[in-house]
């Protein structure tokens, strides 16, 4: 049960990674179940780790591992977004005295549908 239940989490994270690789919202979002349900599988593992079972090991350190590049990928993603947000800012306010790109204005517009 409990190799089950982390390698369906493993399975979700794995289907983030390849949202993350190709973003769009949608791809994204359609993981957002899946990552729940991998939440849920992985509350149940410390019950049956506690039994002993070795081979937990080699599945949690697959599970620590795809994990791990999801976060490099967001990360990556993020720093992408931090340097447009710098340049798009520094296009439209030009810079601060101290030299860093000036935050972009904010918009003054409301849109409001219903």
């Amino acid at each position: 049960m409990t190799h089950s239940n982390l390698r369906t989490a493993r399975e979700h994270v794995l289907r983030l990674r390849a949202a993350l690789a190709s973003p769009t919202p949608e791809a994204i979002e359609e993981c957002l179940p899946g990552l729940a349900e991998a939440s849920e599988c992985l509350a149940r593992v410390p019950h049956q780790i506690a039994a002993g079972d070795r081979d937990l090991v080699f599945e949690l350190d697959a599970l620590k591992r795809e994990l791990a590049g999801a976060r490099r990928l967001i990360e990556r993603g993020a720093w992408f977004y931090r340097g447009w947000a710098n340049v798009l800012g520094s296009a439209a306010a030009g810079y601060t005295p101290s030299g860093e790109a000036a935050a972009a204005p904010a918009s003054r517009t409301i849109s409001i549908q219903g």
